[in-house]
C-alpha cells in the first residue's frame, strides 16, 4: 500500500528532525582545537595492567585514581567470577588473572566473596598456567611467578642474520612494538618482589599450575639446548641484542614520548627502563606522561584506553555532518587535520616505497605510525567540507602518500607496504587469529582508500589508474559467498558495507557487479525491527553471517551498504523506511544512540573495541545517506 502525499511529508520531515538532533549532538561534542575525541574501551585488562605497572615501579596509584579503579574493575566482573575481553563474552583466564591481582593491589582482601568467586573461575580455567605470555610476564614481574616458569622471547632476535626467508622488519607495526620491549624486558630479569608476591603466589595457586608452553615441546629441546648454550658461551651476543632492541624502540618513539601508539608498548618499555635503573630520565618521564594520558576518567570510574583514536573520530565525525559553506566548526576540524598532518617524520612504512610523507596516525602525533584509511578519512571529509582543500598541498601531500602506499596487487595495508612474508600468516597463528604477523593488504582499508581518492579524483587525475587496480582488488577480496569480511569492524556488515560505498563512489552508480549481492545480503539480513546486528562468532561460524540483535552501530553499516547500491526498488526502498523508523524508535533524548557491543576490531577472534562516538557519527552518516535516497539523489 502507497503512503500518501502527507504521510511521506510527515516521514520526511521526522528524518530530518532525526537527522538535525544527532548533528546537533556531534557538533555540540566537538573539542576547541577542532577535534573529536571518544573513549576506545577494550577491556579491563589495560586498566589492570597499569595497576600492576604502578607496583612495579614501587608508585602507587593516587587514592582518588585507585578508588575509581577498583570501581571499574569491580563492575565489570561476571557473576562467574571471572572477566570477558568484551561484551558478551565468557570469562577469560589471562584476564581474569589479572583483574584479581589488581584488586588485590588496590586493597581488596582475599575473603572477599568477588575474590572468592575469581579464584574459583581461575582454577577452572587452568590457573595461570594457562594464561598468555605478557600476563605471565607481568605475574612474574611482581614476584607471583618464578622468572624461570614463564616463556621469554629471547632478546637475540635482534641478530637474526640477513640471509634468514623472514625478518624482524618484515613483521607488522603491532608485533614489533609489541615483541621487542617484551623481549627486552625478558632478558633483563625479574624485579624484586613485591610485600604480596608470596600470597598472591600461594592464593593463585601457582606452585600446582602446568607452565607448559607450545614452544617447549620435547621435539625442539635440541634447539633450546643450542641456544641457551650459545649464549652462556657468548655472553656479549645478549648485550649487543639488548643494545639493537633499544635502537628500534628509540626509532618509534615519539617526540612527546609515547611509545608506539599502544599501552602494551609503553608499559613493557617502562618497566625496561625501570629495571636498568632509569626511572629519573626524561625518556621514563616523558613515557609515563604519555602512558597515563591513555586513561579515561568519569566521575565514578578511571579506565585506561589501549590506544586513541583521535584522527579516526575525527574524520568520520566531521564526514558525518552536512556540509555548510563558512562552516566553523567544518574549519576549526580542517585546521585540526593540517596542523596533524605527518609529513617530517619518516618510519619503518618507508622500507619498501620512496615516497615522500604525508599521511595521518589513527590516534594523536603518533608520527611514526602514519595509517593508510586514516590518512583516507582526513583527506575526504576535509575535502567534502572545503572544496579548496582537494586542491591544497595538504591534499596532494595525501593522495601522494596514498598512491606510494599502494601494493602491486592494487590493495592497501594499514601501516605498511609489505614486500615479502605473506606465508607467516599461514604457517604461525596466535589463537586461530588471522593474518596477525604481517599486515597484508585487506578489503576495508583499501575501501576506505579508494573511496577518498575516487572523491577527489577530478582535483588529482592521477589517481586513475590506481582506482583501476584498486577496483579489480576489491572485487576479487571477496569470500566466496561474494560478500566482504571485516577486519576493523564485525564483520560483514560492516566489509561489505565500506567495500559498497567505495564502488559506488568509483563508478558513480552500482553496478551489477556488485550492487546485486550487496543488496541481497542487506536486504536478507534485516531484522524485523528495522535494524541489523552481526555476532563476533560470524568469524568462526558462516550461519551467524548477518544475524544478531540490532546494534544502532552494525545497522547503520548496513543502511550505507543498502544506500551505496540503492536502485530505487520497492523492496529497498520499504527497507530503508523500516531503518530510519528503527533509528527513530532508538534515538535517545540527547539525539544519538546507545551501544553495548564491542563493533570494532583489530584482531578478529580476540580483540574487539567500544568506540564511544560510533552510535553518534554513523547512525547520523546512515540517515543522511537514507534522506538522499529516498530523494532520489
Amino acid at each position: 500500500m502507497k503512503k500518501s502525499s502527507s504521510a511521506k511529508a510527515s516521514s520526511s520531515s521526522a528524518l530530518a528532525a532525526s537527522i538535525a538532533r544527532a548533528e546537533a549532538w556531534v557538533r555540540d561534542r566537538q573539542n576547541e582545537d577542532g577535534s573529536w575525541i571518544g573513549e576506545v574501551e577494550l577491556n579491563p585488562g589495560p586498566t589492570a595492567q597499569v595497576v600492576m605497572l604502578h607496583a612495579v615501579l614501587r608508585r602507587p596509584l593516587p587514592p582518588k585514581i585507585a578508588k575509581k579503579a577498583l570501581a571499574y574493575l569491580t563492575r565489570t566482573q561476571n557473576t562467574d567470577g571471572g572477566w570477558s575481553p568484551h561484551h558478551g563474552a565468557g570469562s577469560e583466564v589471562s584476564l581474569t588473572c589479572e583483574c584479581y591481582v589488581a584488586l588485590r593491589l588496590l586493597g581488596t582482601a582475599p575473603a572477599a566473596a568477588s575474590l572468592k568467586r575469581a579464584r574459583e573461575r581461575i582454577e577452572a580455567l587452568g590457573g595461570p598456567g594457562k594464561a598468555n605470555p605478557w600476563t605471565q610476564l607481568y605475574l612474574a614481574m611482581l614476584g607471583i611467578i618464578p622468572w624461570h616458569l614463564i616463556y621469554r622471547t629471547p632478546v637475540e632476535i635482534m641478530l637474526a642474520p640477513r640471509w634468514l626467508p623472514i625478518q624482524l622488519a618484515d613483521l607488522s607495526y603491532w608485533v614489533k612494538a609489541i615483541t621487542v620491549p617484551m623481549a627486552l624486558l625478558g632478558s633483563l630479569g625479574p624485579a624484586p618482589a613485591i610485600s604480596l608476591a608470596g600470597a598472591l603466589s600461594e592464593e593463585l595457586s601457582v606452585a600446582g599450575a602446568d607452565f607448559s608452553h607450545p614452544l617447549s615441546n620435547p621435539l625442539l629441546a635440541p634447539l633450546r639446548a643450542l641456544s641457551g648454550s650459545v649464549r652462556q658461551s657468548i655472553p656479549a651476543l645478549k648485550k649487543v641484542a639488548i643494545r639493537r632492541a633499544w635502537e628500534m624502540i628509540a626509532s618509534f618513539t615519539e617526540a612527546h614520548g609515547d611509545f608506539g601508539g599502544n599501552t602494551c608498548t609503553a608499559m613493557n618499555v617502562l618497566m625496561a627502563l625501570y629495571r636498568e635503573g632509569r626511572e629519573d630520565s626524561p625518556e621514563f618521564k616523558a613515557g609515563y606522561a604519555s602512558l597515563m594520558s591513555y586513561a579515561w576518567e568519569t566521575e565514578e570510574e578511571w579506565r585506561v584506553q589501549c590506544c586513541q583514536s583521535h584522527v579516526w573520530d575525527t574524520g568520520f565525525a566531521l564526514s558525518a555532518l552536512t556540509p555548510e559553506k563558512n562552516s566553523p566548526v567544518a574549519k576549526k576540524a580542517i585546521t585540526w587535520f593540517k596542523q596533524r598532518q605527518i609529513t617530517k617524520v619518516g618510519g619503518d612504512w618507508q622500507r619498501n616505497t620512496k615516497v615522500a610523507p604525508g599521511g595521518w596516525c589513527f590516534g594523536d602525533h603518533h608520527d611514526h605510525f602514519p595509517v593508510t584509511d586514516c590518512t583516507a578519512l582526513s583527506l575526504m571529509a576535509a575535502a567534502k567540507h572545503d572544496p579548496a582543500f582537494a586542491r591544497s598541498e595538504s591534499a596532494r601531500l595525501a593522495v601522494n602518500w596514498l598512491l606510494g602506499m599502494q601494493h602491486e596487487a592494487g590493495g592497501w595495508s594499514a601501516y605498511e607496504k609489505y614486500a615479502r612474508g605473506k606465508w607467516l600468516n599461514k604457517v604461525i597463528k596466535f589463537k586461530d587469529i588471522e593474518n596477525a604477523l604481517v599486515d597484508i593488504p585487506k578489503a576495508d582499508v583499501s575501501a576506505k582508500v579508494l573511496e577518498a581518492l575516487a572523491s577527489v579524483r577530478a582535483q588529482h587525475p592521477e589517481v586513475e589508474p590506481a582506482l583501476k587496480v584498486g577496483r579489480h582488488f576489491l572485487l576479487n577480496s571477496r569470500e566466496p559467498n561474494g560478500l566482504w569480511k571485516g577486519n576493523y569492524g564485525v564483520n560483514y556488515l560492516y566489509g561489505t558495507a565500506f567495500a559498497a560505498k567505495a564502488l559506488r563512489e568509483i563508478d558513480g552508480a552500482p553496478r551489477a557487479d556488485w550492487a546485486l549481492a550487496t543488496r541481497d545480503f542487506f536486504l536478507k539480513t534485516q531484522n524485523p525491527d528495522g535494524g541489523w546486528g552481526e555476532a563476533e562468532e560470524s568469524y568462526r561460524d558462516e550461519t551467524k553471517i548477518g544475524k544478531g540483535p540490532s546494534s544502532p552501530v552494525q545497522s547503520a553499516w548496513a543502511l550505507l551498504g543498502l544506500c551505496a547500491g540503492y536502485q530505487a526498488s520497492a523492496e529497498e526502498k520499504a527497507a530503508i523506511e523500516r531503518a530510519v523508523e528503527y533509528f527513530a524508535a532508538e534515538q535517545n533524548e540527547a539525539g544519538i544512540w546507545e551501544e553495548e557491543l564491542f563493533t570494532g576490531t583489530v584482531f578478529p577472534g580476540m580483540v574487539y573495541f567500544r568506540y564511544e562516538l560510533y552510535p553518534a557519527y554513523f547512525p547520523l552518516m546512515a540517515l543522511r545517506a537514507s534522506s538522499a535516497a529516498l530523494a532520489g539523489a
